[in-house]
């Protein structure tokens, strides 16, 4: 039976919550409400049950499954920031797609995948029936209330006479768990209201013109409230439009505190950080909550300017950065435009001190450079006025990752098998992007956690290397950090030097300014604002280059429902 992954009523505990069999792994609940199984031992894809790490695959957003995923079923794996999607697809799923997409005969069972959203666990859990349905826990499903025996194989050897509405009870290690059953004669039709219809369209990603295609369906099948108007979908942006507009082909908002009233936020300045980078298609300016709680605010949007300092000046004019203040984190290219440095490979590049990139002899053995006392245009590489208080730049904890496995990937030698094996890792990467060490946060995350490459490193210098790489990544760079972090980045720069890495900008400002580091990295990483890049690109492909404006406003609607205050109606228990 097609179990719907929203999930069904089928009961909940009353006292305690069922005993698992041993063997069988789950995430141990703070309450009588949360959910026995993490959402990590379900494929994201069909939505089976996996109880064997084998049968699962980590999930990468630019690995051949997400692409054949994306082809397959016309929509993109979304959701993989949140805790309560499943990260993981199962083996099965990953070769028949990728099979699929290489136009092999492979047959995907699928016809629409499984779609994850948030639900509160007390009257139903997809999670709980599924894995329940599996027969490793003696329950009665919702389908069999009034059969004495459950379909699938049961562990218990008591097996519980349920009835329609009643209470009874499972004995299992001498322990009792007290059970009750929901109303399943309740089949009455819930009409659709315009709320609705508003989650409903925002759930699926559906552009306005798909969106209208649905209300239309269902409005024909009499499934719609008499009020609800269809039209009314192609305005839905329309209460967020007027706080954007376009000057000097650029597309900002004009009233960001407007902006913030309008979504019931109080706009607090050091609550949020600006985010400034470029994509392949377009240059964007975006506020990012601190602690990442909230969902991305876009302030500024162009596709005809491209990465420099005087498109960065006038981005920071408009949007009026002089009356927030907020801080300010980017990659270390935006961090030199925002502090007014010469481009490229410079003498002085460190925009804290006057670390002098060419002096190869003192990199590893001097930690304390001269700081910088004064940006004077003309001197020690500053070639702008800046544009922004040193004191308000961030450190960018994705890009110094990215930078510290680059280095490590680059002092590598390219005939061992580690590289090899990197290679057949990541066979979409150019040998050269390889050779470079070029790679992405989610697939840094891949190697990190393949034990095989690192018991493929030729020697002892690169496997001590790695391991605090790891280290570093995991317990500093991250949302944790421990005690002995200052040891851990200086043991991991020491491999690095035994290694034969070079110094680089990325790996100073770990030798020289570690104070300089928030206490949780993870909460002020940029990494969120490299996902609103992927976030907001189905959107520039529902508008193909028109009326960017709209776009913005239309992207607010769709983000205006991930805010805590503002209640989804999708997670409401619909009754007649």
């Amino acid at each position: 039976m097609d179990i719907p992954s929203s999930g069904a009523p089928i009961f909940r505990t009353a006292q305690h919550i069922l005993p698992v069999p041993p063997g069988l792994k789950r995430d141990e609940p703070t309450s009588s409400t949360t959910c026995r199984f993490s959402p990590d031992q379900f494929c994201y894809v069909c939505g089976i049950f996996l109880t064997r790490s084998a049968e699962k695959r980590l999930i990468d957003l630019n690995d051949l499954a997400s692409q054949s995923y994306k082809a397959y079923f016309g929509i993109n794996i979304i959701n993989q920031d949140k805790p309560w999607a499943p990260h993981y697809m199962c083996d099965k799923c990953r070769r028949n797609l990728t099979g699929w997409f290489a136009g092999e005969n492979r047959t995907v069972s699928l016809t629409m995948p499984k779609l994850w959203f948030q639900t509160v666990h007390s009257d139903s859990c997809y999670f709980c029936r599924t894995a329940n349905a599996s027969g490793r826990i003696n329950v009665t499903s919702d389908v069999n209330l009034n059969a004495s025996t459950s379909s699938a194989p049961s562990l218990n050897p008591v097996e519980p006479q349920i009835e329609s509405g009643s209470y009874s009870t499972i004995t299992h290690d001498s322990s009792t768990t007290m059970i009750c059953s929901t109303d399943s004669e309740n089949k009455a039709p819930h009409f659709i209201n315009k709320q609705d219809l508003s989650d409903l369209t925002r759930d699926l990603g559906l552009s306005k013109e798909k969106a209208q295609i649905l209300a239309s369906r269902l409005k024909e099948w009499n499934l719609l409230k008499e009020d609800v108007n269809i039209t009314d979908i192609r305005s839905r942006h329309k209460p967020f439009l007027k706080f954007f507009t376009t000057r000097n082909d650029i597309v900002y908002c004009c009233d960001i505190n407007g902006l913030f009233k309008a979504l019931d936020i109080e706009h607090i300045p050091e609550e949020w950080r600006l985010f400034i980078d470029g994509s392949s298609k377009s240059l964007k300016a975006v506020l990012l909550n601190n602690g990442n709680k909230l969902s991305s605010i876009p302030l500024a949007y162009t596709t005809k300017l491209k990465e420099t300092y005087e498109s960065t000046s006038l981005i920071l004019r408009l949007i009026r950065y002089e009356n927030h203040l907020w801080e300010v984190i980017g990659d270390f290219k935006m961090v030199t435009f925002l502090m007014g440095l010469q481009g490229g490979f410079t003498k002085y590049c460190c925009f804290l001190c006057l670390w002098n990139s060419r002096d190869i002899s003192n990199h590893f053995v001097r930690r304390n450079w001269p700081n910088r006392e004064k940006y004077q245009v003309g001197k020690d590489n500053i070639k702008y006025v800046p544009l922004v208080d040193r004191n308000k730049v961030l450190m960018p904890p994705l890009h110094i990752k990215l930078g510290l496995a680059k280095q490590f990937i680059k002092a590598l030698d390219k005939e061992c098998e580690a590289f090899r094996y990197l290679r057949e890792l990541f066979p979409a990467i150019s040998e050269a992007k390889l050779k470079e060490g070029i790679l992405v946060g989610p697939q840094i995350k891949k190697i990190i956690e393949n034990e095989r490459f690192q018991e493929l490193l030729p020697s002892k210098n690169e496997k001590d290397a790695w391991q605090s790489f790891v280290l570093v990544t995991r317990n500093f760079l991250g949302n944790n950090r421990t005690a002995n972090y200052r040891e851990l980045v200086e043991t991991m720069i020491e491999h690095f030097r035994k290694m034969g890495c070079k110094m680089s900008l990325k790996l100073h400002v770990l030798h020289s300014h570690l104070d300089r580091f928030k206490d949780n990295n993870g909460a002020y990483s940029e990494e969120h604002g490299e996902r609103f890049h992927q976030d907001l690109n189905e959107f520039e492909q529902r508008y193909h280059g028109k009326n960017y404006e709209s776009m913005l406003a239309d992207f607010m609607w769709s983000t205006k429902y991930d805010l805590p205050n503002v209640e989804h109606h999708r997670r409401v228990s619909y009754k007649s």
